[in-house]
């Protein structure tokens, strides 16, 4: 049963192209993932890293410029999904952005998964907001 997860929009203080552009190479998502991330690999269209003992990889299918990066699921990643970030510029220097995962979830799995991959989508959102307003992203 497919599951869909929304992060919280977060308005960010940034042009649609400066977030676009982090948001689509996966060399640049280890800064926005949780600290129980571990062994991170990664190049500008594919990822790869354990988390909790389960092994991840997700791939980039789909480049909609300035407004939509679409992420798959890749490999032997346990639970398949697709995770869509969708950029809506609101101002030349604001963009509201917002990250939703669409995971192929028996109703074991949704109870096991459901808040922590709710909790996961709004730290990435959260994160990417404190690192472009705060550590000039």
């Amino acid at each position: 049963m497919i599951k869909k997860i929304e992060s919280d929009k977060v308005v960010i203080n940034s042009t649609a192209v400066h977030i676009y552009n982090f948001l689509g190479d996966f060399n640049n998502f280890e800064k926005l993932v949780p600290d129980q991330v571990t062994d991170w690999g990664s190049s500008r269209d594919t990822c790869t890293f354990q988390i909790k003992g389960a092994e991840i990889s997700m791939k980039i299918t789909e480049r909609k410029p300035f407004t939509e990066i679409t992420v798959t699921s890749d490999g032997k990643t346990p639970v398949a999904f697709t995770m869509v970030e969708r950029l809506n510029e609101l101002s030349e220097n604001q963009i509201e952005v917002q990250l939703i995962l669409q995971a192929d979830l028996n109703p074991f799995y949704t109870m096991i998964l459901l808040n922590p991959l709710t909790n996961l989508v709004n730290i990435m959102v959260n994160k990417l907001k404190s690192l472009t307003e705060n550590e000039g992203l």
